[in-house]
């Protein structure tokens, strides 16, 4: 496994720990705030294992998002 992909899988399990933890607490909202940091967080790892690279996909994403109407 390349080191990017394994670095954002490692914290996506880190913030699993956490939003458990908090959905035991009965905090939901911050459970959510978890979970999305989990799925933005595997997103990155899917297009580490596809390209290579995080960052300069994810900046061409956002350029394309900014100009949607």
């Amino acid at each position: 496994m390349n080191n990017k992909v394994e670095y954002w899988l490692n914290l996506c399990d880190d913030n699993m720990i956490s939003a458990k933890w908090l959905l035991k607490g009965d905090r939901y909202l911050d459970t959510a705030f978890f979970c999305h940091q989990i799925t933005e967080k595997a997103l990155k790892a899917v297009v580490a294992n596809v390209t290579g690279e995080t960052e300069e996909f994810l900046c061409w994403i956002k350029q394309r998002l900014g100009k949607l109407p």
